[in-house]
């Protein structure tokens, strides 16, 4: 099943379970994502201020575009793929073992406590707190 949905205004999706959610465009002040379970979120060419994305399930997030500051959570066994968005600030933590893909510029502050990866493009500073087999590793 297809749903094409069109609005002025969308600050974020949800999914839970195993389908997919895609998005050509968008521009926005703020956009939140949230998987939960087997799906997939891919969202092409965004231009935000804030993003979130937030994965506790085994399903992948990918998003491109530019934005200000992320801030990525991953607490099962999904990934987070973000190289083709330029940001200049993040903020990733991993409890479970899925594995972030980051392109920063400024600043990548990085939690580990669990057993995923998290792999960065750019010149930031690392800010790192590891207590986890998992590791901080230029891409």
């Amino acid at each position: 099943m297809k749903i094409y949905v069109t609005t002025p205004e969308f600050e974020g999706a949800t999914l839970a379970g195993s389908g997919k959610i895609i998005c050509d465009s968008l521009t926005n002040e703020f956009l939140s994502l949230e998987l939960t379970g087997s799906g997939r979120i891919d969202f092409a060419q965004v231009d935000v201020m804030d993003l979130d994305a937030k994965i506790s399930g085994s399903g992948d997030i990918k998003v491109s575009g530019i934005t200000d500051r992320s801030e990525f959570e991953i607490t099962g066994s999904g990934n987070i793929r973000s190289l083709e968005l330029f940001q200049l600030k993040c903020e990733a933590r991993i409890t479970g073992s899925g594995n972030m893909y980051v392109n920063t510029e400024d600043y990548l502050r990085a939690v580990i406590t669990g057993s995923g990866n998290i792999y960065y493009i750019g010149e930031p500073i690392v800010d790192d707190l590891i207590t986890g087999t998992g590791r901080v590793r230029r891409y």
